[in-house]
């Protein structure tokens, strides 16, 4: 059932359409931080929509059956970060 959804091209659209506003909306979050940070720096302000990011590129290869190490690699390190995060922080 779970192999049957993760598999689902419906599913992983819709997921990709939800991922990809949300890392929009993180983005919109950021704004004024963004606006203020020295551009040397902004790579690293907008740290949850980045990791947002880059899963919603790997839905996207992965929608087409490509398959990117890196992308794949960011977005494990990125998320499980954040996620941890997220889990100390409360």
């Amino acid at each position: 059932m779970i192999r049957y959804i993760l598999t689902n091209r419906r599913f992983l659209l819709i997921l990709f359409i939800i991922n990809l506003l949300g890392t929009a909306y993180g983005y919109y979050w950021y704004r004024f931080q963004l606006y203020d940070t020295p551009r040397i720096f902004l790579l690293f302000v907008p740290d949850s929509p980045t990791a947002s990011l880059f899963f919603t590129v790997f839905l996207l290869f992965f929608l087409f059956n490509r398959n990117v190490p890196y992308i794949e690699a960011l977005a494990v390190i990125t998320l499980f970060k954040y996620g941890i995060w997220a889990v100390v922080m409360n």
